[in-house]
């Protein structure tokens, strides 16, 4: 059975209790966000262009709220969705286009952030790069996958 929503308090606060195993997960805040982000991509879009509206949505907002769904249960129960509105408001060439540039400055990132010296207060760890790249292949896979569902 598909979750049922209650509200448990204040505006951004609701919880989703699965009928499957019972676990509670709080949502809401999360979609409120990332509605209210796309929200601003068709303005952004007709004011400063399709690059701009790409780099504000993808590259900025998608890969920091993929971020937070690592460790915010809320966040990660809403990436799909956010990816899905995200497919949504571009065309497939406009996300493989700006994708041929993201990722491999992304990993490039990653990678110099992995690199820095002991006394950079950005170096990760090497479990941490992988983690990250990881998280940046599977969204492009999201991204520019023919159908999202399942089956």
């Amino acid at each position: 059975m598909l979750p049922l929503y209650v509200t448990v308090g204040g505006p951004f606060r609701t919880a989703a209790t699965s009928d499957i195993d019972g676990d509670t997960i709080l949502v809401g805040r999360a979609q409120t966000l990332w509605k209210s982000q796309c929200g601003v991509v068709p303005s952004i879009r007709e004011k400063h262009g399709l690059q701009a509206a790409l780099d504000y949505l993808v590259s900025e907002k998608l890969l920091t709220f993929a971020e937070a769904a690592v460790s915010r249960p809320d966040f990660a129960h809403e990436l799909p969705v956010f990816v899905a509105e995200i497919r949504r408001l571009f065309t497939p060439d406009e996300i493989k286009e700006h994708l041929a540039i993201l990722v491999p400055r992304a990993e490039e990132a990653a990678r110099a952030d992995a690199e820095a010296g002991d006394d950079e207060v950005e170096a990760i760890s090497a479990q941490e790069l992988a983690a990250r790249l990881g998280r940046l292949s599977l969204l492009k896979h999201l991204l520019e996958a023919d159908q999202l569902g399942t089956s």
